[in-house]
């Protein structure tokens, strides 16, 4: 799986230093292909734009079984805030919902 520590580019690309300084570094959200519920994981990417990001994205974890759910621009809202899950998953692997809302 990947760390989140690192900052990600296309894996095997060469960029020049004047290509490198016109990238930006994205923020993407994974989750499990199968997965029950809308959580995500954050990892950074750097790219030219938000589809360069979206690609650099899939082909990190294409062959994992994972998606890229989001990409979130610099200086947008959400950058760099990291969500946490509220879903409730019991031993199976199923989204419990219970009627209060999830609410203990």
């Amino acid at each position: 799986m990947l760390d989140k520590n690192e900052v990600y580019s296309m894996p095997g690309s060469v960029e020049t230093a004047m290509v490198r300084s016109f990238m930006k570094t994205f923020m993407i959200g994974i989750r499990k292909r199968d997965a029950q519920c809308d959580c995500v994981k954050n990892f950074y990417v750097r790219a030219l734009s938000t589809d360069g990001a979206y690609k650099v994205g899939m082909t990190l974890v294409a062959g994992e079984g994972y998606l890229v759910d989001q990409v979130v621009s610099p200086g947008t809202e959400g950058y760099g805030l990291e969500s946490t899950c509220d879903c409730v998953i019991d031993s199976d692997g199923d989204v419990v919902s219970y009627p209060n809302g999830n609410v203990f």
